[in-house]
């Protein structure tokens, strides 16, 4: 498998709790981001428009996550997209994907359950408050759990 990082301790735990509470307004259901965005598909449970580090009341936390990415990886990337992802755990199926186009892709864990994600041939198992990079193009999904929960994750494409 390619290599897959996982940084600990991104944020303070007031950073944290404020990033879950400024999305929370900005949060849309699948049908209103396909209206929003002319876009067909499903996005399971609740996220952002993909244009979330274009708002300035992130640009802190953005600014967090990219020098902590640039020390791990020693090259300093810009944002092509993020947005941040909720889902209460009722999650009926494993949604794979990639992100083609972007070199690497993040993902950071805000709440505690579910810190992990799942790859085609193993599970990157994390903690709250900690990020994985790996490369955009491998398949991945969140893992599915049977027990409802609050999951927030914030998601980003680096270019």
């Amino acid at each position: 498998m390619n290599e897959v990082y996982c940084i600990p301790n991104v944020l303070s735990e007031e950073q944290r709790i404020k990033l879950i509470e400024d999305s929370k307004p900005l949060l849309l259901t699948s049908e209103e981001i396909c209206k929003a965005t002319g876009a067909n598909g499903y996005f399971p449970g609740k996220q952002t428009l993909s244009f979330l580090h274009e708002n300035p009341k992130f640009y802190d936390i953005f600014n967090i996550f990219l020098g902590k990415i640039t020390d791990q990886l020693s090259v300093r990337f810009d944002i092509d997209r993020a947005w941040i992802n909720f889902t209460d755990g009722d999650k009926s199926c494993e949604l794979w994907h990639n992100h083609i186009g972007a070199i690497y892709s993040v993902v950071y864990y805000a709440t505690a359950y579910n810190c992990g994600t799942q790859f085609e041939n193993q599970f990157v198992e994390t903690e709250i408050n900690s990020m994985l990079i790996f490369p955009s193009d491998l398949m991945h999904t969140a893992p599915v759990s049977n027990v409802r929960y609050d999951r927030y994750v914030l998601a980003m494409d680096l270019i």
